[in-house]
Order: structure tokens, then C-alpha cells, then sequence
């Protein structure tokens, strides 16, 4: 079988639906604890406080499976969130990968907890480091 020809007419065929080859690679990466505007909330601290406020978190989970939210339009949500601070380089995509990682990563230091002794954590205590430096997000 030969193989597909790619279609390459004007009825919606897009090579790179974030912009060509040279875009993506003349574009710099942005750290999400670097990117603050005048001295304001980077785009993790936007999402770590969207996420603390009231019943966002259970929403993002689905806490309320009738109200016809999914994951896309609440980080929509937290991008318009970003806007409002002046970052507008973060997409719905690279909030719902952040959220997952953000989780991962809780959950990780969450079975680094448990699995360890108390004498572990009191060392850790003394030393100065916290489960944060240990296990950063």
C-alpha cells in the first residue's frame, strides 16, 4: 500500500497547528516559576492558588458531575486567570499537564512520607530541608 499522500489545500490542512518548524524552534522555553510580570504571580503560583481557592480542586476532579465543566473549560478558567496577570504564552493544554504533574508530584511525596520513618522526617527537620526541597514540584 503507498503511502498517504499528505493533503496540502486550503480546507483546514495545518502542518503545525502551534505555528511552523522555525517558530517552534526559535521559541524559548519559559520556566513556570520565571515567567511573573512586573513583580506579579508567576503561572505556577496563578495555578497553585486557583487550585487552593474554595472548590476549585473538587471541581477539577468532579466533585460536580452534573454541571457539565470539563477539565478543558476549567483551564480555561485558570488561563484567563494567566491573562489577568499578564501571561499569555500558557495554553488549556499546558495547564492540564501542569494540574497532572502538580498531582504526581504530591502524590509522590506523599508515599515518600508514609514509606519513611518518623526519624527520617524529624532528620530532615533538623537539617532544615522540608518534603518541598526534598521533592519539589
Amino acid at each position: 500500500m503507498p503511502p498517504r499522500s499528505k493533503n496540502t489545500s486550503k480546507s483546514g490542512y495545518r502542518p503545525n497547528a502551534r505555528g511552523s518548524q522555525e517558530d517552534r524552534l526559535t521559541s524559548k522555553r519559559v520556566l513556570w516559576t520565571k515567567d511573573a510580570v512586573a513583580g506579579g504571580m508567576s503561572s505556577l503560583d496563578v495555578v497553585i492558588s486557583w487550585m487552593t481557592t474554595e472548590t476549585n480542586y473538587n471541581r477539577w476532579k468532579g466533585g460536580d458531575k452534573y454541571s457539565g465543566t470539563t477539565k478543558a473549560g476549567l483551564a480555561s478558567e485558570i488561563v484567563g486567570k494567566l491573562h489577568t496577570n499578564g501571561i499569555h504564552h500558557r495554553t488549556t493544554k499546558d495547564i492540564v499537564q501542569k494540574v497532572g504533574d502538580i498531582e504526581r508530584s504530591y502524590r509522590t511525596a506523599c508515599d515518600w512520607l508514609a514509606n519513611t520513618g518518623q526519624g527520617v522526617v524529624w532528620m530532615l527537620a533538623q537539617e532544615g530541608k522540608g518534603v518541598l526541597n526534598v521533592l519539589a514540584f
